[in-house]
């Protein structure tokens, strides 16, 4: 029995146990916490506003400071949301700094004590940003800033249709204060002195308001300029325009590039300001009119813009380092291509021929380029080089212009972005995005007496002698084509004894371009041609050359060289070299694999070399050559005769 009691004592126990656990885990955490323990407010008297958390009821005291230290609420309810209150501090006349304390408490927590600390008053002026205001008859409102050393209010003296808001304060820096004029009826002008004084000093300010009298019913626009003018930067001019009528402002055309503000105003008796801006000019001239109106009236103002460049010819230069270069245009049979450059004719500018002028003219949205044939130059295509038509075309053509404070331009495709540039690295100008080269931007040069070029006439020479010469000279040379590169465009290799020279581009008979084939030229043939020498990078060519003279060269075998009845002919041999008869002149027997044999009579280096010079080939009988040249009759005996050397197969040398 006793037992069973201890048992149900002990279940009673643990069972109180449990709940008053249940009961302590049910009830919520208090807290109480200031989001700043600190704060600091200025000398002058200030108020700023500090949060807290309480979860429960709460109160504040001011244990220190009680005389100068004011807080707002002093109480309040718990709440799951941060809480603020408002700490005061009127102004610290004393020469030292000051601190005070404000206690936070509530029940179940522990209390939060808040530290003020306010410096000793610095010296601040007593001002306004201004001490005089004007208004029209309409009325309306402005703002003025306050700085105030300490408490302040303002007197308006009998102004009852003037309204100030605030009208009274603590201490302020650049504080907003806004003044508001009523509706003058009156056709007289008013006015009237706002007066802003500290409280507790003897000093104030003076604000002064004048209000011009209702209209009158002089309705007359004026306006103190019927023209603006404009450089092409992007600027800004003023005209007054006094009307006693309500007053609007449109434009004739609508364009984007012209802003006016305000665009209406009130009838008043005094003139109003009105700005007029435009934005950066990179096209051509451009003009529009502003029409101001009234119900009764309208007047225009013309707008104009000048242009970056006026159209008209120009040279595109540009100068790499001290030296004044002047770009040629794209061959007049290409229709594409870079703009490569010559040395100005002026040491200390930008001067050329005629050959070298690029004509600027305005179209809607920008410029166009043409060169002296007329054709436009654009950029539409997938390359840098430029593109040109004998139209304007769809896409494409049209450029604008900004210029760059060093008296470059920036001349941009309007199609796709590209701006005109020179390349250092291929010492050439074409069209590139902005960015992607480190190049120089073209200077541009009145035109207008250029002078005509001098007739270049070709100079007659060795490929050694191309190599050697000036970049656009043009030459006259023979050669032996070594091999063909590219057999839309005409790109190949011509040498003679003296050298091998690129040929990068070849014209056909009725001066184009693209058409190679047509000429019928095969590698081993021998030409005469005629082009202009130019520097690629480091690598010399002749550009778009003229075919003069062609003699095609046939191969032949020694057999049927010697039954051969065309004596202007070129042959190609091939053959083995046997009884050298003279080691100076280069005579000797020519043998085939059957035996066949027929005589040389003299061998030069190559196409065009000198006589007498066989010994340097450092030929030897049995080596194997190939030879061009013409069959001869001697004595009733074909032989070969103005053979040239072309290359040697083996020798006995080289077959041990």
């Amino acid at each position: 029995m006793l037992n069973r009691i201890i048992r149900c004592l002990a279940g009673i126990l643990m069972t109180a146990t449990l709940l008053a656990g249940c009961d302590t885990l049910d009830q919520p955490e208090a807290i109480l916490k200031l989001k700043s323990s600190e704060i600091e407010i200025s000398g002058a008297g200030d108020e700023t506003d500090i949060y807290f958390t309480a979860s429960s009821k709460w109160t504040v005291e001011i244990t220190e400071g009680q005389d100068w230290l004011s807080i707002s609420p002093k109480e309040g309810d718990g709440s799951s949301e941060e809480q603020k209150a408002v700490v005061s501090a009127s102004r610290n006349k004393e020469a030292k700094a000051r601190v005070g304390k404000i206690e936070f408490s509530m029940s179940g927590a522990q209390s939060q004590i808040l530290s003020v600390t306010q410096n000793a008053e610095e010296e601040s002026e007593f001002s306004l940003s201004k001490k005089k205001l004007n208004f029209e008859a309409e009325g309306g409102e402005e703002k003025i800033k306050l700085t105030a050393p300490g408490a302040w209010h303002v007197d308006l003296g009998d102004a009852d249709w003037i309204n100030v808001s605030p009208s009274k304060g603590k201490s302020a820096a650049n504080k907003s204060i806004t003044i508001e004029a009523d509706k003058n009826k009156d056709t007289e002008d008013r006015s009237a002195t706002i007066k802003f004084i500290l409280d507790d000093e003897d000093d104030e300010i003076s604000l002064t308001v004048r209000q011009e009298g209702a209209n009158t019913g002089n309705s007359e626009m004026t306006l103190s300029s019927s023209s603006l003018t404009f450089d092409c930067t992007g600027s800004t001019k003023s005209l007054t325009v006094t009307c006693g009528e309500d007053w609007t402002v449109s434009m004739e055309p609508e364009v984007d590039w012209l802003v006016v503000d305000p665009s209406e105003g009130k009838g008043t008796s005094s003139g109003k300001t009105v700005n007029v801006s435009v934005v950066t000019n990179n096209q051509g001239e451009r003009t529009a009119d502003l029409i101001f109106a009234t119900a009764s009236e309208s007047k225009r103002v013309t707008v104009t813009q000048e242009c970056p460049v006026e159209p008209g010819p120009y040279f595109i230069g540009v100068k790499i380092n001290d030296d004044y270069m002047v770009s040629t245009n794209v061959k007049y049979t290409n229709n594409y291509g870079y703009l490569y450059m010559e040395s100005s004719l002026a040491t200390d500018g930008y001067s050329g021929y005629s050959d070298q002028v690029f004509t600027f003219a305005t179209v809607e949205g920008g410029y166009t380029i043409q060169d002296p044939a007329g054709r436009y130059y654009c950029m539409n295509g997938g390359y840098n080089s430029f593109n040109m038509y004998d139209s304007l075309p769809e896409n494409g053509g049209v450029w604008t212009i900004m210029k760059n404070e060093d008296g470059t331009f920036v001349i941009t495709d309007a199609y796709n972005g590209m701006c005109i540039q020179y390349d250092a690295q291929y010492s050439s100008v074409g069209a590139y995005l902005p960015g992607t080269l480190d190049g120089l931007y073209p200077a541009l040069a009145r035109a207008e007496n250029a002078e005509q070029r001098p007739e270049n006439p070709a100079i007659e020479c060795t490929v050694m002698d191309i190599l050697n010469g000036t970049d656009n000279q043009y030459y006259t040379c023979t050669g032996y084509i070594t091999s063909i590169v590219n057999t839309t465009y005409g790109n190949w290799y011509l040498k003679d004894y003296s050298g091998e020279v690129y040929i990068y581009g070849t014209l056909d008979a009725e001066g184009k371009t693209k058409n190679f084939l047509s000429l019928g030229l095969n590698e081993g043939d021998i030409v005469k041609i005629t082009g202009p020498k130019l520097t690629y990078k480091s690598s010399t060519e002749m550009v778009d050359v003229t075919v003069e003279a062609h003699y095609p060269v046939t191969d032949i075998s020694i057999s049927d060289f010697l039954n051969a009845e065309q004596y202007d002919k070129y042959y190609r041999l091939t053959g083995t070299i046997r009884n050298i008869k003279n080691t100076t002149y280069g005579n000797f027997d020519l043998v085939d694999d059957y035996g066949n044999s027929v005589y040389v009579y003299g061998l030069v280096s190559g196409y065009g070399g000198p006589k007498k010079m066989f010994g340097e080939l450092g030929l030897n009988e049995g080596d194997t050559i190939t030879l061009v040249g013409n069959p001869k009759l001697y004595n009733g005996v074909i032989q070969v005769a103005n053979a040239f050397y072309v290359s040697r197969q083996s020798s006995p040398d080289q077959l041990q």
